[in-house]
Formats: C-alpha cells, sequence, structure tokens
C-alpha cells in the first residue's frame, strides 16, 4: 500500500475529484483506520474478495485470509454507522473463476451479512493477445460464460467476444 494513500485521497477530494480505490482489505484493521478512511473523503471502496472460504481464495490471491478480510470489512461499515456516514459506498468485488463459481449464492450472501452497498460479479479477465490465452481459458474461465467478455464456438473453444 502506498504510505500516502489518504493525504492522496484528501487532496483529490478537496479538487473536487470522486475517488474510487480497491483493496484485499488487510489495511483496514484498526478502527483509526477505518476512521481515517472515512474522514478522508473516499466516496467508493471496492474490497476484492474472490473466494467464501479460505481454501477458495487462496487458489488466485496468495497470502489472502478470508477472515481479516471478513473482519475489516466488518469494522469499516462499524465505522461508517458509528461516524454517520454513507461513505464511501462499499462494495463487495467477486471475480468468477473456474474454480470459484461454484460459490456465487455464497458470495451473495456474505454480501449481504455484511451489510455491503453493491456486490458485483465479474469474469476473470484474459488477455485474448496472450500466446497462452486457450491454455488460461481452459484453466481459469467459468464453465458459464454467459456474462462474460467471452464465448465458446461450435468447437468448444473460447475465443473474446466481439
Amino acid at each position: 500500500m502506498n504510505l500516502q494513500i489518504l493525504p492522496m485521497i484528501r487532496y483529490a477530494v478537496a479538487s473536487g475529484l470522486h475517488v474510487t480505490t480497491s483493496t484485499n482489505g488487510h489495511f483496514l484493521d484498526l478502527r483509526e483506520k477505518c476512521e481515517e478512511i472515512v474522514h478522508s473523503g473516499l466516496q467508493y471502496l471496492i474490497f476484492a474478495l474472490d473466494g467464501a472460504d479460505q481454501e477458495t481464495i487462496n487458489r488466485f490471491r496468495k497470502g489472502a485470509d478470508f477472515n481479516t478480510i471478513t473482519r475489516c470489512i466488518s469494522l469499516l461499515q462499524e465505522t461508517k454507522k458509528t461516524l454517520g456516514s454513507k461513505t464511501p459506498v462499499v462494495e463487495l468485488q467477486f471475480i468468477v473463476m473456474k474454480h470459484n463459481e461454484h460459490q456465487k449464492a455464497q458470495m451473495r450472501h456474505l454480501a449481504g451479512q455484511l451489510g455491503l452497498d453493491v456486490y458485483c460479479e465479474k469474469c476473470v479477465w484474459i488477455d485474448g493477445q496472450n500466446p497462452d490465452f486457450k491454455k488460461l481459458a481452459q484453466d481459469f474461465l467459468p464453465t458459464n460464460l454467459v456474462s462474460s467478455r467471452y464465448m465458446r464456438d461450435e468447437n468448444g473453444s473460447v475465443a473474446m467476444k466481439g
């Protein structure tokens, strides 16, 4: 994390900019840090959490701790409530991949339990120009591509839409 993130956010907000950032959530482990985030004027904060349990998030985000992330999200939500602030709007972003697509309902439920403002599912992105695209698509893309930027052709090969 950039140690100057909060002064940067305050400066951008004071300059009239709308500020959004994302995090894995590990740094919001103290109420004082959460208060600083709320007081900074940050308008939108995305928590990236790609699984509903430790085993699943370990597959893609090395070093991430499920309990720490959910505890930090709860602490930020409690802090916002205590301070009477509606900001930052907090989003839980779930990057859907082959290994976690079975947890979509659990993640939606978790977002509700945590009292989050927004829940967002996104399909993992793979660069279509990558020479290993087909292998990466096979390894990472979820089975259901309906609401993704990818499609399967009549041979079952994956390609970018459009």
